[in-house]
């Protein structure tokens, strides 16, 4: 019943809004207005962080990295790339980009002053670029971009329709042929954002005027089809055309596009965009498995996935729609945990990308890793081939309104050659205030070259011992609080020590299902020397109403921790607790 209900209201809403959207639709769209191209002189510094390489024996070493700093905003950059090697940053109020590595800069500006902004951006088809821009300080502009790469021409427009806060907007373009009402498009474009719910995603058929809705929860539920396998096609500009893998929105070719499930997550599911009929559909692998994680599709149509899961990740590629996987397994460095990840597949470069903004379990630091993975023509199966450190590692940042030092998102993207570039946040990373305040923000790193000056150290195998025992309890949380964690306004603790006779060394499973319908948010920390309490060690924020799970790195003997739940939005009231606690080789404490 409460299914239905929640259908049948959003039902109503997507109705609504196409109404709106369909009267304006009717008249005069916003008209194009060309925008400005003009350099810009942002700092440009150099700075050497290790790196490890793997082949036929592991070798040290240090990476030279351009580093550029504001680019972005306070809390986020955006980046891609394209085929001739240029690179954007859409993380802030305008789009940056560069041709020669960020040695030099242009901005596309806008006739509209505006004051602080966010960005999304994507490549399209046959060169043209897309992205989207929301400036909430400036008088509420949402503003829709496009480059033309047949006229070599930047323009854009206002997008006056839109949810009231429309926060953390995702674009990305479709390859058809798309067929909506009867016409075929050569690619459309979609795009999300606000909050609570990213559910309506808005699409425009000419990449500046989102005057249409759909909602995959809606489609789905009026036509009653069954799964569909995440089937790709082959196409030459696919390793370019990928979005940022945070958005959940990943292009299959051939008309089709992967959507992770949005908010609410437990009644929308992930789906399948099939640009053949116009509609979403369930999707699933071919063999009968829910996606999990994130995705993206390389030129050869192979499927590539990244499974996190706490101190380290799969990364996995199919051929046959997840019928069969070729897949190796990734640890991140000792006593870190994933807190943000994005990933790019590029065949005609060779490589892959995986960048994480991993916890520091011990210190409550972050700290960014970068690892760049094989992936060429002749490759059978993922080849693990480096693993960069970037940064000092000494800042504690996280994601969301509320935190001190912000960093909302990671992103990366690799160029023609292979190189990275790369979002990353520490002490040497930051914008001053008016007021002459210091505030840690992200910077973009390109990656320029590598010396290698000898073997790793090989260290004494670990001896497992046996893990803690099972931990259960319950919390109230209080009233919800979006993105403001309170305590105890909006968030409780449960505090717990780590046995110091156990071996924790695999970390915690914390597990949480509130009574009534609530999205609760897990946050792990540490007690510390003088009785305060670190940073974020790892999280678990996923949009769930019935459940949420985190899984830590491995615990410190003797060390106290706390769970903070957190009620983002949803009833208060009790949330049952359940602490799995395991072992250095991953064995579970009973």
């Amino acid at each position: 019943m409460k299914k239905r209900t929640m259908v049948g209201r959003l039902a109503a809403t997507v109705a609504v809004v196409a109404a709106v959207l369909s009267t304006t639709a009717s008249g005069q769209l916003p008209i194009a207005i060309d925008a400005q191209v003009v350099p810009i002189a942002p700092e440009v510094r150099q700075a050497s962080y290790p790196v490890l390489d793997f082949g036929k024996t592991n070798k040290i070493g240090t990476t030279t990295w351009r580093v550029v700093e504001t680019t972005g905003n306070c809390c986020e950059n955006y980046l891609t790339t394209a085929s001739n090697g240029r690179l954007y940053d859409f993380g802030g109020t305008y789009i940056n980009f560069t041709d020669d590595r960020g040695v030099t800069w242009k901005s596309v500006r806008t006739v509209t002053p505006l004051v602080n902004g966010e960005g999304t951006i994507a490549l399209g088809p046959g060169g043209d670029v897309i992205g989207v821009g929301w400036d909430p300080y400036s008088g509420d502009h949402l503003q829709a971009f496009k480059y033309e790469a047949d006229t070599d021409k930047w323009q854009y427009t206002e997008t006056p329709l839109h949810q009231p806060f429309y926060d953390r907007e995702w674009v990305t373009a479709v390859p058809g042929p798309v067929t909506i009402d009867g016409k075929t498009h050569e690619y459309i474009t979609f795009l999300k954002g606000g909050w609570p719910s990213k559910e309506l995603w808005y699409y425009s058929t000419d990449g500046l005027n989102y005057t249409q809705v759909s909602s995959k929860l809606v489609d789905k539920t009026s036509s009653g089809a069954p799964a569909q396998d995440a089937a790709t096609t082959a196409r030459a500009d696919a390793d370019w055309i990928q979005a940022n893998t945070n958005g959940g929105m990943t292009l299959l070719g051939g008309g089709g596009l992967l959507a992770a499930p949005d908010y609410p997550s437990s009644n929308t599911a992930w789906s399948v965009f099939d640009g053949a009929a116009g509609h979403w559909v369930p999707a699933k692998h071919a063999d009968g498995s829910t996606p999990s994680g994130l995705y993206q599709v390389d030129s050869a149509g192979r499927l590539h996935n990244v499974v996190p899961a706490g101190d380290r990740f799969t990364y996995r590629w199919t051929t046959d729609s997840g019928a069969t996987w070729a897949a190796i397994d990734v640890p991140l460095p000792a006593d870190t945990a994933i807190e943000e990840l994005d990933f790019r597949a590029n065949r005609q470069a060779g490589v892959a990308g995986v960048l994480i903004h991993a916890q520091n379990t011990s210190t409550g630091n972050d700290v960014d890793v970068a690892y760049k993975i094989g992936i060429g023509r002749k490759d059978a199966a993922p080849q693990l081939l480096r693993r960069y450190i970037l940064g000092l590692g000494d800042v504690n940042s996280t994601a969301g309104v509320g935190s001190d030092t912000r960093m909302d998102f990671q992103t990366i993207a690799v160029f023609p050659d292979g190189r990275l570039a790369v979002s990353f946040l520490d002490s040497t990373t930051n914008t001053t205030g008016a007021t002459g305040s210091v505030r840690f923000s992200p910077a973009v790193a390109i990656e320029l070259s590598t010396k290698l000056t000898g073997r790793e150290p090989v260290p004494d195998a670990p001896v497992a011992g046996t893990a803690q025992s099972p931990l259960s309890g319950s919390v109230i949380v209080p009233a919800s609080g979006a993105g403001e964690r309170v305590a105890p306004a909006t968030s409780a603790y449960f505090e717990f020590t780590s046995d110091a006779a156990a071996d924790n060394g695999g970390g915690v499973l914390v597990q949480a299902v509130p009574t009534l319908p609530a999205d609760i948010d897990l946050y792990l920390q540490r007690q510390l020397s003088d009785g305060t309490w670190s940073g974020d060690l790892a999280s678990g924020t996923s949009s769930s109403l019935t459940d949420e799970s985190l899984l830590s790195a491995g615990l410190i003997p003797g060390s106290r921790y706390r769970v903070e739940a957190h009620n983002w939005a949803g009833a208060p009231g009790p949330v049952d607790l359940s602490l799995t606690f395991f072992n250095s080789a991953g064995v579970a404490g009973t």
